[in-house]
């Protein structure tokens, strides 16, 4: 159910790179906020957008196959999200991810945005993707 007092922090998992998006203060919207590499400091920056934007809840896109079953990447996500709640503490809503990193692709060539620059937009516009599906079925009545 719907409450209006939780900011959420959507992370788009990526070997490399991963995506942020995070709500409005309503929880109406999803906005892009862009990427952090995944590397050593990748916890000690989160922790500074954390703070922040004031997240309390994350929500981690999870892979599956069109099928709907976990595609080959969810184990990786599964692995992470156990290592984002130790540090974390907070709750994580995993959000069907599939289709995200192609919308969000399909819609930057739409838009003229160059090559190079698409993949710096690519992975928070696929976390903004997933985080305003997660955000839509929040406010939508069972």
């Amino acid at each position: 159910m719907y409450n209006p007092s939780v900011r959420y922090l959507a992370l788009d998992y990526g070997e490399k790179r991963i995506g942020l998006a995070v709500s409005d203060p309503l929880g109406l919207t999803a906005q892009p906020i862009g990427f952090l590499p995944h590397d050593s400091k990748f916890f000690d920056e989160l922790r500074k957008i954390i703070k922040d934007k004031d997240v309390s809840d994350f929500v981690v896109g999870y892979p599956r196959k069109l099928n709907g079953e976990p595609g080959p990447a969810a184990r990786s996500v599964e692995e992470f999200s156990k290592l984002l709640q130790e540090e974390f503490r907070k709750p994580i809503h995993f959000w069907d991810e599939r289709m995200t990193t192609a919308e969000s692709e399909k819609t930057l060539i739409q838009a003229d945005v160059r090559r190079a620059k698409r993949k710096e937009l690519r992975d928070a516009m696929a976390a903004s993707l997933l985080l305003q599906g997660f955000l839509q079925s929040r406010h939508s009545p069972s």
